[in-house]
């Protein structure tokens, strides 16, 4: 399990590239990587699958990756106002308070 204070967040977005390299390469084919990360846009583009426990401590969201990064589930677990876009030809959640 990985996800130090700070790294896997807009406060650190090189550090969170370059354990996300060291993660896949570690991981192998067979092994899993656990990590936390708090950015709605890095962990759906670096992840397979997304476990999201944000409601009173129980799980909202437990998906792939893909059918996590969707305005209404995004929403569901955020709430909050949420729009994705393609940007680049990627899904970007663009949100709002």
């Amino acid at each position: 399990m990985t996800g130090p204070p700070g790294v896997g967040s807009s406060v650190d977005p090189a550090g969170t590239a370059t354990r996300s390299a060291f993660d896949t390469a570690a991981s192998g084919d067979l092994a899993r990587t656990l990590d936390v990360l708090h950015d709605i846009n890095f962990a759906p583009t670096h992840s397979d699958r997304i476990v999201v426990a944000m409601r009173d401590g129980r799980v909202v969201a437990d998906a792939p990756a893909d059918l996590i990064r969707r305005a209404d589930v995004l929403e569901l677990v955020t709430d909050t106002q949420v729009e994705v876009r393609e940007i680049d030809c990627r899904p970007v959640a663009l949100y709002y308070s």
